[in-house]
This record gives structure tokens, C-alpha cells and sequence, in this order.
């Protein structure tokens, strides 16, 4: 006997036969007619509820409007302008600041974010009086992009360049080449990592070429070491003792040829002997005497075992000058000559000169830096005052060449930095930029005065 159940089944047949004889043509078919629309519908709706979901969450995550502001940190940023703006929980208005730098140090938090929104959602909210510190900064450097060595130096005729993350190539010079150069009326010698004052007497054991003009905001950027001149010698033109006992004036210069492959080695009569000095220092002293009354005379030859008889008491040998004269360069004022600090990273304060490298024409005559080159458009900096110390007295660096020194280790956490973060910078550099205001909280704050 039939079932309920196989009644039913034997009508769903048969009506589903008949559906596919009138749509289809085919009764035996074995797809349900409406099979495929009614999959497409159910994918369609899917579709929907997914996109209506996904912009949702997007809402949430990314919202554009203005809402909730009193979060402590917000720093607010119109998209159509990009002003920033602070929400006053107590005035119930929105801070307007100077500029973004002036935003972030404002914060009560160093926990800082930053929203942007539309001008139209800003609009139904009061303004407060203009706050900040006039002439901060309108960006930052990211601090995952910060500028670091090499930093170069560079002077082409009266145009002044800092270049920082980047090599500018040219020829290196040796620890036996040097430069000479002309700043205003002072003659230098450009040798290592300083620069050296040479007087016009001192220049001719150097070279009879003319020295070549430089603008002096480059030098003054240098190390200045001492002065390329003979070692004082007190007594000069009296006599005294010499390495034989006979008097010998004070002043004369002595010289033990050299041996085995062993350099000469030379020294300079003193009233209580023989001190030791470097060739360069011998010519130098040479060359101050010339032909001048009572003048000791030229070099004499002397052994080993003399030189040793009568030693005196005083040290003039010095190895902050070159040991011996250094071959001057040729180098032409239209070419890049740049001080290159390439281990600035490592604490050292040394650099290394260059002639001829790759730069942009820069603009010149002006003060500070003509021109300041960072691939990320500036740079957190630490002073780095000598070498192997610690960077001390931070500052954010712009292209601008502007320098702006950070008050607090607070203040820096505000501008998005650590104090571990800091480039260090060496601090004959870090003086020829222009100095911008103190950034600090405590400014940031204060309303901008009515003119």
C-alpha cells in the first residue's frame, strides 16, 4: 500500500515533468527548470551582503568624519589644506595651529596619531584662537627615513652644499696631498681632515702656483688645525753648545741621512741641544730665515751618534702638521672640492677631501648653507662634538637649511623620535645651518600674538 510520503514524491514528479515539457521540451531532463535562477539570485545576495559588510568595516576603521575628538594625541588634518587642528575637551572648540610640528608638541600624550578629514566635517565646530610656534616646521622626516652619512661639504666657487646620504664621488686625496686655497686674505692649506693657516712665507715650501679663492662659509665649516709655520725656536741668531761642542748658533738645522731604508731624520739647534722636528718643520724654519742677518745657515749633515750626544729638553716635533710637505693638487674653483665624513656612524669626526664630484648647480652669495641635499627631506640630529662621543643637543635639519633645536627628550617622543634614534652629526656642520626656533611644549601651547 502507498505511503503519504511516496504520493508526495510521485506529485513533486510529475509536476516537475510538466514544468520541463512547457519550458524545456524535455520531461525526461534531469535539472530542476528554475535550478540556475534561483543560485544566481542566492549568489547576487551574497554578493551584496558581503560589500554592504565590507564598507561597513572600512567605516569603522577609516572613518572621514570628525568624531570622537577628545581623544587625548588626535592631531586633526584638513584634507583640502592640510591644517592642523587639536580638539579643546574643556573650550569644545578646535585648536587651529601654525603648523604640524606645533600640533604634535601641543599633545598632552607622546602617544600622537593623526587623522585626516574633510573641511565639511570640521565645519559645524568653533575655532579657537591660532596657536603654535611661528616658523616650526610644516612636515617631519619619517622616522624610519631619517638622512644619515656620508655627509659632504662641498664649495664650487661662492656656492656652499650639504649633501647627506649620498655619495658625491670626486678623486680622494691622500694623507700626502693637500689643497691651497684662499679665504679672503688668508691663505689655508686643505690637507687631511683640517684646514691649516699659511702665511705667504710658509706657502712657498709648499708651491710657487697662486692659491685658489674660496668662499670662507665653507672653510669656517672645517676643523681648523695649527698653523702650517716653523716651530718657535726662543734664542734665535745667539749660539749655544752644538752636537761637536763647538758654539753653534741657535736655530741651525741638522740632518741624519738616511739609512737601511730608514727616512732622514731631522733636528733644530736650542740653547740646551738638539731637538727633533719632521722634514717639513726643518723646511719651514729654512725657509723663515732666508737670508736674514745672523741667520744659522743651510742644513748639516751629522751621524747618528751625534745627534743623540746633547738632546734637549724640549719636544717641537708635532704630527698634527704633514711630516713632510705635501704635494699640492691642482684644482680649479668651477669643480665641487668637498670634506666627505663618511664614519659619522661609528662617532668619528674625521673626513677625507675630494676633488671634482657630481652635484646640483646650487644658488651662492647668500648665508648659511646654499644648498642643503636629503634624499628624506631632513633629518633628526644629535650633535656629535668629538671624536667617539655620544650625540648631545638634538635638532631636527630641513632642506631648508634650517637647524631647530629640541628642548626635551619628551619634546623629541612628541615629534615621533627617540633619543637613540639620532644621527649623529658633526658639530662644524651642524653651525653653518641657520637656527630656526627652540621647539618645545611649552611654546607649541602658547597663542599666537595679534599684530
Amino acid at each position: 500500500m502507498q505511503t503519504r510520503k511516496d504520493l508526495y514524491q510521485a506529485h513533486r514528479l510529475m509536476t516537475q515533468r510538466v514544468a520541463l515539457a512547457l519550458l524545456q521540451g524535455k520531461p525526461g531532463a534531469a535539472e530542476s527548470p528554475l535550478r540556475r535562477t534561483g543560485v544566481g539570485t542566492l549568489c547576487g545576495v551574497m554578493v551584496v551582503v558581503l560589500l554592504a559588510a565590507g564598507f561597513g568595516v572600512s567605516g569603522l576603521v577609516f572613518k572621514g568624519g570628525a568624531r570622537n575628538l577628545q581623544q587625548p594625541g588626535l592631531v586633526l588634518i584638513e584634507r583640502e589644506t592640510g591644517a592642523a587642528y587639536a580638539y579643546s575637551a574643556r573650550d569644545r572648540k578646535l585648536i587651529p595651529f601654525l603648523n604640524y610640528a606645533s600640533a604634535r608638541l601641543a599633545m598632552s600624550t607622546t602617544s600622537i596619531r593623526r587623522k585626516t578629514v574633510s573641511s565639511r566635517s570640521l565645519s559645524r565646530y568653533g575655532r579657537g584662537p591660532m596657536t603654535g610656534i611661528q616658523g616650526a616646521p610644516e612636515s617631519l622626516p619619517e622616522p624610519d627615513r631619517l638622512t644619515k652619512a656620508p655627509w659632504s661639504l662641498c664649495v664650487r666657487g661662492t656656492s656652499v652644499s650639504l649633501a647627506g646620504g649620498r655619495d658625491v664621488g670626486g678623486r680622494a686625496l691622500a694623507d700626502g696631498q693637500g689643497v691651497l686655497v684662499q679665504g679672503g686674505t688668508q691663505t689655508w692649506l686643505i690637507w687631511r681632515h683640517t684646514r691649516l693657516r699659511v702665511s705667504p712665507q710658509a706657502a712657498r715650501v709648499l708651491t710657487a702656483d697662486r692659491p685658489v679663492p674660496v668662499d670662507e662659509r665653507w672653510l669656517n665649516g672645517l676643523p681648523q688645525g695649527p698653523d702650517f709655520a716653523p716651530p718657535p725656536v726662543p734664542r734665535w741668531g745667539q749660539r749655544s753648545p752644538g752636537p761637536d761642542g763647538t758654539p753653534t748658533p741657535i736655530g741651525q738645522v741638522f740632518r741624519v741621512a738616511a739609512v737601511a731604508g730608514t727616512p732622514a731624520r731631522w733636528y733644530v739647534q736650542l740653547a740646551d741641544g738638539l731637538a727633533g722636528i719632521s722634514q717639513t718643520q726643518a723646511r719651514l724654519l729654512l725657509e723663515s730665515a732666508g737670508s736674514a742677518p745672523h741667520a744659522p745657515g743651510p742644513p748639516r749633515d751629522i751621524n747618528p751618534g751625534a745627534a743623540g750626544a746633547r738632546p734637549s729638553q724640549t719636544t717641537l716635533y708635532r704630527r698634527d702638521i704633514p711630516e713632510n710637505p705635501p704635494e699640492i693638487m691642482p684644482y680649479q674653483a668651477t669643480e665641487p672640492l668637498c670634506a666627505v665624513y663618511r664614519d659619522t656612524g661609528k662617532l668619528s669626526t674625521e673626513s677625507r677631501f675630494t676633488i671634482g664630484g657630481a652635484l646640483p648647480t646650487a644658488p651662492s652669495g647668500g648665508t648659511g648653507l646654499d644648498q642643503v641635499l636629503m634624499p628624506g627631506g631632513g633629518t633628526f640630529a644629535g650633535t656629535l662634538s668629538g671624536p667617539g662621543q655620544k650625540p648631545q643637543a638634538f635638532s631636527l635639519l630641513t632642506e631648508q637649511g634650517v637647524r631647530y633645536p629640541i628642548a626635551t627628550a619628551d619634546d623629541v617622543a612628541k615629534l615621533g623620535y627617540s633619543l637613540n634614534s639620532a644621527v649623529p652629526v658633526p658639530a662644524n656642520l651642524l653651525q653653518l645651518f641657520r637656527q630656526g626656533p627652540v621647539l618645545t611644549s611649552s611654546e607649541a601651547i602658547r597663542p599666537v600674538p595679534a599684530t
